[in-house]
Parts: C-alpha cells; sequence; structure tokens
C-alpha cells in the first residue's frame, strides 16, 4: 500500500492522504480528505485484470503477490524473451499509479507510504523504497501491512491484545500487537513469503491434472490449457466456500493434451477433499502463530481479539482451524482495511513531512544519489561524503589501480590513503541510512542500534545526531504510553545529549519528573500493587 501526499504548485502540501493496497490481483487507492473515505480508481483496481503488468513467454501472469515475493531478492521475470528484475516491475506499477492518481486528483503526487507484510528483510524494504523512488516518488515512508490493517478498526480500549493473522495470494504474516489508549505496538512477528492462496491454488491444480488424467509431459506446453485450469481452480475454491460440493467440467481443454478420459472428463470435487488438500499448509500458518503467542509472552487465553487480513482467509477452514485453536474474538477485516489504514497513517505523517519541505528545502538535496562523472584524481573526500559513497568507492580503487599500472605507486598509495581516513564517515553513513529506514513504531528499536553504532563511526555528524535524537524521542513517547516513565526519562536525557535545546522532550521530561514525584502517582502505583496481589 502506498500512501501519496499532495502537492500544490506552490510547493505546499495539503492535509491529503491516499492509500494503495497490494493484493493479489489489484490495487485499492483510497484517499481521506477532510475526514471522507475516497476511492481513487487506477488501472489496477479492477479484479477483472487480475494486476496483470506483463506476460511471459509462457503465458504466466506477473501479479502484484508474484512481485513482493521476488522484490529485494535480486530475482528476475522473463518478459518477451529478456530478464526483468521485480524492483523495475514495480516501479513500472507505482509510475502508473502514481499518473492515475494525479489525473483523479489535480495534483502532483510527491510522497509515498508503503505498506508491506511484516515478514518483508531490510533488503525488501530497501527495494520497494528504491522502486517508489524510481517511479518518481520523492519521499517515502513503510509500515507494515498488519499495523495498517489494526489502525483501520477503531478497536476500542478494552481489547488489551490483539494478533492478525494475515493470509493473502503469496505472503502469510501473523503479529502480536498491545493495545495502549488506542495505539497500537507489535510485540512479535513471524511469516513466510511463499504461503498463501497461489500455493493453496497450485495444490488443487496439481490435484485435476492428476485425477483428469492429462498427459503431464504436454499438459504445459499449452498457454489456453495453462489460463483454464488457473480459471477453474479459483473459481472451484470460490465456490466452495458455500457449497459442499463443486463439479467442474474439463470442456475448454485441447485434445491432445489427455490421457485415456479424452475431453468430456468431469471431476467432483467436496469441500472436504479440499480441505484435506491444503491442511498441511493450513498447519504451518498455525504453526507459525503459536510461536508468535509464545514469544510475545501471551496465552491462547490472554488474546482479546484475532484479526483475519486477506483473500485467503475467506475459506471457511482456515476461519474455523482459528476459532477451534484460539480463544480470542475473531474479526474479520474488510478489502478496504489497508489501504485505509495506510491513509490513517500517512495523514499522521504529512505534517513531519510539510514541515521538512517548507523549512528545509536544501538539506534533501544533500542525500540524493548523484551519479558520478567518473574523471580519475578529480574528486576529494571530502567531496565524496555529499554523495552516495557506494557509487564513489568503487572509483577511487579503479583509480588507485591505474596509478599502479602506470609505475605510479607513491599516487595509487595516497589515493587509498585518503580513502581510509575517510572510511569511518562512509560506515557511519551506511548505519544512519539504515537507520533512518527503521525509523517507525514498530522498528524503532532497530533504527536506534543502527544509529548509534553510526555515532561510534563519526560523533559530529550534523544529520546523524538529529536521526537518533527523534528516535530517542519517539522511543520515549512510546514507554510513555505504557506508563513506564523511568526508561522514559532515561531515554528523553539520552537524546537531549544530541539536542539540548529540543522545547518538546525538555517539556515532556519535566512533566514526567513532575508526575513521578506527585502523592498521587504514589498512591497509584501501591494501588496497582494492591491490585496485583
Amino acid at each position: 500500500m502506498i500512501l501519496f501526499g499532495i502537492e500544490h504548485e506552490s510547493g505546499h502540501h495539503m492535509s491529503v492522504s491516499i492509500g494503495i493496497d497490494f493484493g493479489t490481483s489489484s490495487a485499492r487507492v483510497t484517499c481521506l480528505r477532510n475526514d471522507d473515505v475516497v476511492n481513487v480508481p487506477n488501472k489496477f483496481s479492477s479484479g477483472n485484470n487480475s494486476g496483470i503488468i506483463y506476460y511471459s513467454l509462457t503465458g504466466g501472469k506477473i501479479n502484484f503477490t508474484s512481485l513482493k515475493q521476488k522484490i529485494g531478492f535480486e530475482e528476475s521475470v522473463l518478459i518477451r524473451g529478456r530478464r526483468v528484475l521485480a524492483i523495475d516491475l514495480f516501479s513500472d506499477v507505482l509510475r502508473i499509479i502514481k499518473k492515475d492518481s494525479e489525473n483523479y486528483l489535480k495534483d502532483e503526487v510527491s510522497g509515498a507510504v508503503i505498506a508491506v507484510p511484516s515478514c518483508f528483510a531490510d533488503k525488501q524494504r530497501m527495494a520497494m523504497r528504491t522502486a517508489a523512488n524510481k517511479a518518481g516518488i520523492e519521499n517515502v515512508k513503510l509500515i507494515d501491512e498488519s499495523m495498517a490493517a489494526v489502525m483501520a478498526l477503531g478497536i476500542n480500549e478494552e481489547v488489551k491484545t490483539i494478533l492478525v493473522y494475515a493470509l493473502g495470494g503469496g505472503v502469510f504474516t501473523v503479529s502480536a500487537f498491545r493495545n495502549k489508549n488506542r495505539n497500537f505496538y507489535p510485540i512479535w512477528h513471524e511469516g513466510d513469503r511463499n504461503l498463501g492462496g497461489n500455493l493453496f491454488d497450485t495444490l488443487v491444480a496439481e490435484y485435476l491434472i492428476r485425477e483428469a488424467g492429462f498427459d503431464l509431459s504436454r499438459f504445459g506446453g499449452s498457454i489456453e490449457n495453462v489460463q483454464n485450469l488457473k480459471k477453474i481452480v479459483e473459481k472451484t475454491k470460490i465456490e466452495l466456500f458455500s457449497k459442499d460440493v463443486v463439479e467442474i467440467n474439463f470442456a475448454g481443454f485441447t485434445r491432445n493434451d489427455y490421457g485415456d478420459r479424452g475431453q468430456d472428463s468431469k471431476l467432483t470435487v467436496a469441500r472436504s477433499l479440499f480441505e484435506g488438500i491444503i491442511s498441511s499448509s493450513v498447519d504451518q500458518t498455525i504453526s507459525l502463530t503459536d510461536r508468535v503467542i509464545e514469544k510475545a509472552g501471551l496465552t491462547n487465553d490472554t488474546i482479546d481479539a484475532i484479526v483475519l487480513v486477506g483473500g485467503s482467509t475467506r475459506i471457511p477452514f482456515i476461519e474455523k482451524s482459528i476459532r477451534q485453536k484460539y480463544n480470542g474474538n475473531v474479526i474479520h477485516a474488510s478489502d478496504d482495511a489497508i489501504s485505509i489504514g495506510a491513509a490513517f497513517y500517512a495523514k499522521l505523517e504529512m505534517k513531519d513531512t510539510t514541515e521538512e519541505n517548507t523549512q528545509q528545502p536544501d538539506e534533501k538535496k544533500k542525500d540524493e544519489i548523484v551519479e558520478p562523472n567518473y574523471k580519475p584524481d578529480k574528486r576529494t573526500p571530502q567531496g565524496m561524503n555529499e554523495m552516495s559513497w557506494l557509487k564513489e568507492f568503487t572509483p577511487y580503487l579503479v583509480d588507485s589501480q591505474l596509478y599502479w599500472q602506470n609505475n605510479e605507486f607513491d599516487a595509487a598509495i595516497a589515493k587509498l590513503e585518503s580513502l581510509l581516513s575517510e572510511l569511518p564517515k562512509f560506515i557511519a553513513n551506511l548505519y544512519h541510512s539504515r537507520g533512518k529506514l527503521l525509523l517507525a513504531p514498530e522498528t524503532v528499536d532497530e533504527a536506534i542500534a543502527h544509529l548509534e553504532k553510526g555515532i561510534e563511526y563519526d560523533s559530529d555528524r550534523e544529520k546523524l545526531r538529529h536521526s537518533l535524537h527523534e528516535a530517542y524521542s519517539l522511543k520515549a513517547r512510546q514507554f510513555v504510553e505504557i506508563g513506564n516513565h523511568n526508561e522514559a526519562r532515561l531515554i528523553l536525557k539520552k537524546g537531549l545529549k544530541y539536542k539540548p535545546d529540543c522545547q518538546g522532550c525538555l517539556g515532556l521530561l519535566k512533566n514526567i519528573e513532575n508526575s513521578t514525584q506527585s502523592p498521587s502517582h504514589h498512591m497509584n502505583r501501591v494501588r496497582f500493587k494492591k491490585k496485583r496481589r
């Protein structure tokens, strides 16, 4: 899901948020305007299009689930005889969605919040950001899909612990959250990027091919047969939501792909048979769910609500398995819950984005990746610090090698020594960049770890100090929300070390110290202890 900030010609952001949910076969776009939810049409909003971007030579359809599985792993797709990286395909999709959104809203789209599966690794999150940048979306933030779904549901304060079971087309994630005054704090998550409805379809298709008597050595050679079988599997699965038995007719298939049964082959599939085919896969999701509950320090009895997200959770067998295994109240999230949650998150983030863009217009340029104009011995290490060090590192090594091959040994050594003296700053840049990627409520601890490591290499870098202060401030507010004032005080003091004049942190620290010194605070602590006894 992506959420866009809309910018007028004056350069100032409106208070408008758009969320996009990349489902298995469509992209849902939601816009919040004056707190009203508005659906924004785009080329991928129709489920009939199945999210198709390209066709491969084998006739296979490339959908959003396939791309999410591949992005960040340097995996490619065969497109009309050439290999295309998943990150480039996603960039094309985002470029189209950006254009469609701008045409509908009559404004320029310049920012995005992308919601990704909780199980996405750092390199997948980085790739998603890169794809958005390549599509012309300058300001990019990330949010987990499970978090977006929870934010959209309006869960009341009485529901303290929430389990989000998200099973879509190709990615499964399960996450545990704690609810404090309707602020949701992630506790633990697990996931599998190859588990979902696509796997169910494959298992059912393999069964149908065997039972219908196809010649397996020739079946895959017919594009028409592959496409027809996919339609049959989808139709069968959906009909079994409400029927006990479904009859399948293979009359539309090519004759030479059959064995002894011929074109008139028919099959009857019972719901119990379908459940047996997918049961082992469902058991895998239950095992991952049990692990999350254990790691989160919860039990089946302490789960107040279980939120089911994704099209595959509509399968009756899955809901029945969840209800039998766990005791929590089961809530089905709507189809557009994730896109709405993304839009809510966008609205919260837009204020910070607006302030950053209006008050510091020149700072963004310094962080842009600049393609190096390579000329040996023309750059200095100081100039390198304002660019992407990964793009600049290789030319320096090449320069040194060229000097060495030309018997200019002193120049070669001097080149490497000048690079070595600046290496700590380059490493600090890496930790800073990664820390900023993780600077979100659900990953703030990881962000702090990376930023603190960066400070060890370059304690004088102003931007790095500012980011670490921001991370400490975010973590302190999380401690305040759950009533842990002691930890909040310690974290705030750490942050003030890097920005001593921050009025917001100073005011919060003063409020904490006043509250902990008040008689009512000590009385509440006593009452709390008695209550626990």
